[in-house]
């Protein structure tokens, strides 16, 4: 800060508890947010869903995991109220993703 500003203890109490809140929100974002697009990097590896399935009893779970991962992705974009570029291309996406997994779940079934 520059020396021309005057602060007063009070002022310094209330920068100290503003460094406090931005600690404690970097350690919620960390632990909460970060988790919450985690899902868009376990899309983008979808392929090691079926790869790593031994029996079809397997590969229908895998598709059953992978499934809730899309549907929950789904709901998140649905629900974001922030400007993206191509939101509605992702939740088109991620809607054909759904359809054809429920599709290869139920041939399976």
């Amino acid at each position: 800060m520059k020396r021309d500003i005057t602060i007063t203890k009070k002022m310094t109490d209330v920068m100290v508890l503003l460094c406090f809140d931005i600690v404690e929100f970097s350690r919620l974002y960390d632990v909460n947010a970060k988790s919450i697009f985690q899902c868009n990097d376990n899309i983008k590896k979808g392929l090691k869903w079926f790869a790593h399935s031994e029996s079809s009893v397997d590969l229908y779970n895998n598709i059953e995991d992978f499934l809730q991962t899309v549907k929950f992705a789904l709901l998140l974009y649905e629900n974001l109220n922030i400007p993206m570029q191509n939101k509605d291309k992702i939740i088109v996406q991620l809607t054909s993703l759904q359809k054809h997994l429920t599709e290869l779940q139920n041939q399976l079934h």
